[in-house]
């Protein structure tokens, strides 16, 4: 599951229970109009309960961290899920590593 949404001029892409193949690309046409429709400096990922991440939903944060990082938005993130964190370092990307080398925190 994914909401965008602003709050107080910040972008924030929150991502919870679930995150599997079959809804990436509803996940994505948000994260599109979310951002095409944003103004502002600042984005917040935030990971709630996610229960389940295929590859498919980590291609997407990487890419999201990414097209925020060339627009010059600052981000950081939030993750309550050590499922994720376990995820990702099967995979050889910590969040940490690669928001410190996009500038982001």
């Amino acid at each position: 599951m994914i909401d965008v949404s602003t709050d107080d001029g910040a972008l924030l892409v929150h991502f919870s229970q679930a995150l599997q193949i079959n809804s990436v690309q509803q996940a994505h046409r948000a994260i599109v109009s979310g951002i095409e429709s944003f103004e502002g400096k600042h984005a917040t990922i935030r990971f709630t309960e996610v229960t389940r991440i295929d590859t498919t939903y980590l291609q997407l944060v990487l890419s999201l961290i990414l097209t925020l990082q060339r627009r010059g938005i600052e981000l950081d993130w939030q993750n309550d899920s050590t499922h994720v964190e376990e995820i990702m370092a099967l995979y050889g990307v910590g969040f940490d590593t690669l928001l410190a080398a996009t500038g982001g925190r």
